[in-house]
Order: C-alpha cells, then sequence, then structure tokens
C-alpha cells in the first residue's frame, strides 16, 4: 500500500511479486513531473537532500510498469483534483470494466494529500477482508 510515489513502488512490487496493492493517488508517470523540479531538494518531513537529475530519472524508469498482470488483486483510491499527479493516467490504466480484480474509487474533489481516507477506509478494509477471506483470485 502507498501514496504518491509509494504508490508507484506498490504497484511495481505487486507486479513483480504477484502480490495484491493499493494505491493512493499513486504518481503513476512522474517522470514529468520530477523534469519540472529537477535540482536540489528536500524531503519535508525529515529534512533529507537529495539532487534530482536525468540519472535520477533514468534510475525511476526501471520501476515502470508498462503492462498489467490483470490477474492481480489491485486497489486504486484517487482524489479527482489531485494537483500533484495525472489522475487521467491512472484511471486509463486501471478503469476496465471487465476487469473483477481491480476495484477503481474516485473521490470528488480532493488533492494529492487525499482528502477522503475516513470515506476510503471501508473500501480499503473491505478489499483485505476478501484477500483474507481467501478470494485469492487465482494467485
Amino acid at each position: 500500500m502507498g501514496s504518491s510515489m509509494g504508490g508507484y513502488y506498490a504497484q511495481f512490487l505487486g507486479q513483480k511479486y504477484r502480490l495484491p496493492y493499493i494505491m493512493i493517488n499513486p504518481a503513476l508517470n512522474p517522470q514529468p513531473i520530477f523534469r519540472l523540479n529537477l535540482g536540489a531538494s528536500s524531503n519535508p518531513n525529515t529534512g533529507e537532500k537529495f539532487i534530482i537529475d536525468e540519472a535520477y530519472i533514468q534510475q525511476l524508469e526501471s520501476y515502470d510498469v508498462t503492462r498489467l498482470d490483470k490477474s492481480i488483486p489491485a486497489l486504486l483510491l484517487l482524489d479527482e483534483d489531485d494537483e500533484v499527479i495525472d489522475v487521467a493516467t491512472a484511471l486509463i490504466k486501471y478503469q476496465d470494466k471487465n476487469d473483477l480484480k481491480t476495484e477503481v474509487h474516485v473521490f470528488k474533489g480532493g488533492d494529492h494529500a487525499f482528502q477522503h481516507l475516513i470515506e476510503a477506509w471501508p473500501i480499503i478494509k473491505s478489499f483485505i477482508s476478501k484477500l483474507d477471506e481467501g478470494e485469492s483470485y487465482g494467485l
């Protein structure tokens, strides 16, 4: 389970190891975002300093999932007005009405901090419960 870049990595790890995963406002196409923010930066929570450069962006590309294995259960939670990520990219990649293993929930409004966690919590619990109850989706 991950949010923003954590969602990007959750998708990669879930697909690589065939594990169910949950993404909240995932940065599924982070390269353009990072290209707009080249240079020195710091983590707002930890103060850790890092540099965003083309080498860093190229390393991120090794975690791209270009082809989804739809047999792996996934839950995608999005705030429609996320100002950081491209919501349309996530919807195009995951919204398939015939895919019973992927759940997509889009909440009106919100932002990149995901303002709908209280409303999403029962959805998350239900997704996990289905897995716990043996709905292994053939994994």
